[in-house]
């Protein structure tokens, strides 16, 4: 019950980021046409999104995300982590879910130049990342051959397995191939979100002033 309690915690907590993300703020940036002052910056806008997404991430962490957790896993009896090498582990996974998450924000909210706007793609994105990633329902409780399809998707790296490590459901050798796992998702994702990047901001179109 216990770890149930903790699971729970935790993955509201992980899930929650998936309703804003950067993917929200550059279709806005998109569909007011401010797009284009942010593309004539010297400074590359992917990374200027990731020092948004660090910023909000931090914010979060300090001021919802650590309290909140804190406050449910001694209110609700939940655990603390399995252990100090569980929680290094868990927090490396921690960092690399965000990569992630960020990755398919910025090809999400890149969508709204085809579009000029994202509002119900990212809804459903939120929906299904919390369903895929393991937020809404954990992964073990689906069929069998599901649930193992599922934790191979990048997916599972942005909920399900930070938290299996930080309940040290994992042995070492398992938690070192599943934050593998989510480094190998983290790099292709990145390349897929790099060259759609340089393909859509050809398509640019301002709408609005």
């Amino acid at each position: 019950m216990s770890e149930i309690t903790t699971y729970v915690i935790l993955s509201k907590i992980l899930s929650s980021q998936f309703s804003g993300g950067i993917n929200r703020e550059l279709s806005e940036w998109i569909y007011k046409g401010h797009i284009v002052v942010e593309l004539l910056r010297p400074v590359n806008l992917i990374f200027t999104l990731w020092s948004k997404r660090i910023g909000e991430l931090l914010f979060f962490l300090v001021f919802k995300g650590i309290p909140v957790a804190v406050l449910g896993i001694v209110i609700l009896n939940g655990v603390i982590p399995f252990g100090p090498k569980e929680f290094l582990l868990f927090s490396f996974s921690i960092i690399i879910s965000i990569g992630l998450s960020f990755w398919i924000e910025i090809m999400i909210g890149l969508i709204a130049l085809f579009t000029l706007n994202s509002y119900g793609i990212a809804s459903t994105k939120s929906a299904l990342l919390s369903i895929l990633s393991g937020g809404v329902i954990p992964l073990f409780l689906f069929p069998e051959k599901v649930s193992i399809f599922l934790n191979y998707l990048p997916f599972a790296g942005m909920v399900s397995v930070p938290i299996n490590i930080y309940l040290g459901k994992y042995n070492l050798i398992q938690a070192l191939k599943y934050i593998g796992l989510q480094m190998i998702w983290l790099f292709l994702l990145g390349i897929l979100a790099v060259l759609f990047y340089n393909f859509a901001v050809k398509k640019v179109v301002v709408q609005g002033g």
